[in-house]
């Protein structure tokens, strides 16, 4: 009783903001389930486990974590966690920089979800392998994936699904240049996050938003979504997401000429890449070169 209490609280901590509140129940709830041999015990908290270090930015654990419930899963024959691992595994992978091992990850969730007969899953699946495809640079092929998933998740009425695919669209449509049209799929996104209380969605359309009014030109309105979103990206824990708006927001600030509070944004933004082992490091830390050379040309 007393682990499955700690794995919902975990997730009740994890919706409402609190990750490594959430990750610390999760740890406590893993062990107490290997103690006493609870396979599928050890599988929920491995899965809660990965979510949350996927949220705290730490990717390669989560690898870890999500291939060991995968074999969890598979060694009880438990087909709807073997689909969860694979899509987490996939996730993390992704991050990480490895889109084509994210994409047969997703592509074999989506198999087993269609399989079970789990509409949410083939769902969750085809926005996964959108995600993939933008990376890969398949653009048409990631708006088809974010496509149909959004069409079955408003079948199912499921809104947190829905905002997600709403704004993948808006990023493949960012990509593709068509910025004023991303605008638009991260403003839905946006209304709906606001008003289901989603934060973790709040902060990320923010953001997204800002991208795309940087690469409208419009530089001094790109700073003011930065600026909502960091924040709230910081309270939630979100890692990644506070690293990226900092380097958004000194790529901004390059724009409007401000390179001294641009190089510490790029600063701060390349201190989280680093502690977390996310490849945008690499670009962070040439673009902070750049900075720091063109301070002492002027």
């Amino acid at each position: 009783m007393k682990r499955a209490a700690l794995d919902n609280l975990g997730s009740a901590l994890s919706d409402l903001g609190d990750v490594r509140g959430s990750a610390d129940l999760y740890e406590r709830a893993l062990a107490i389930n290997r103690d006493l041999g609870d396979r599928r015990g050890e599988l929920a908290s491995l899965l809660g486990l990965g979510g949350a270090s996927v949220l705290l930015g730490d990717n390669k654990r989560a690898v870890q974590l999500y291939e060991q419930s995968l074999g969890v899963a598979r060694a009880i024959g438990d087909r709807r966690g073997e689909a969860d691992s694979l899509s987490g595994l996939g996730v993390s992978h992704k991050i990480l920089g490895q889109s084509r091992d994210a994409l047969q990850c997703y592509e074999q969730s989506l198999t087993i979800c269609r399989q079970l007969r789990d509409r949410a899953g083939v769902g969750h699946a085809l926005g996964n392998m959108g995600n993939a495809y933008r990376t890969l640079g398949d653009i048409h092929r990631a708006i088809k994936c974010h496509e149909d998933a959004l069409a079955l998740f408003r079948e199912l009425g499921d809104r947190h699904s829905e905002v997600q695919q709403l704004g993948n669209l808006g990023i493949a449509h960012s990509q593709m240049g068509e910025h004023a049209r991303s605008i638009e799929f991260c403003e839905q996104r946006l209304a709906i996050a606001r008003e289901m209380g989603d934060r973790l969605g709040e902060a990320a359309m923010l953001g997204n938003i800002g991208v795309a009014y940087t690469e409208l030109g419009q530089i001094g309105r790109a700073l003011e979504f930065y600026e909502k979103s960091l924040p709230l990206k910081q309270r939630v824990g979100d890692r990644r997401g506070e690293a990226n708006t900092l380097f958004n927001m000194s790529r901004a600030l390059v724009g409007l000429e401000r390179l001294e509070p641009a190089i510490r944004r790029c600063e701060s933004a390349l201190i989280i890449f680093d502690e977390i082992g996310d490849p945008n490091a690499v670009i962070a830390r040439e673009t902070l070169a750049a900075l720091r050379q063109a301070t002492k040309s002027n």
